[in-house]
């Protein structure tokens, strides 16, 4: 699994003034596995999911559409897996990632 944000917006002090939740993507093609992320993000009561997606592309088109400030994205996948997402938005100086 790889994640990747935008250290800008997610700095915790900022988004609690504001009173806003991080905005995560979650992107893999295994149910189970986006559930397992969904459960764990879900649990910590700071963020909400924006969007979940089955494949790569779908996934770059929620980033680009809704900017989230963490996307969590699988390494293997079909069409295009999270590695190759990453090195579209890699591109982008706002956007950190760590494996």
């Amino acid at each position: 699994m790889v994640v990747f944000w935008w250290p800008e917006r997610c700095r915790f002090e900022f988004m609690k003034e504001l009173n806003e939740k991080f905005r995560v993507v979650i992107v893999d093609d295994e149910p189970i596995a986006r559930e397992g992320v969904r459960v764990q993000v879900e649990k910590d009561g700071e963020a909400e999911i924006v969007r979940e997606c089955r494949i790569g592309l779908e996934g770059v088109d929620a980033i680009n559409d809704l900017s989230p400030d963490i996307a969590f994205l699988d390494v293997q996948m079909p069409e295009i897996d999270g590695l190759e997402v990453l090195q579209i938005f890699a591109k982008k100086p706002c956007w950190r990632s760590c494996l």
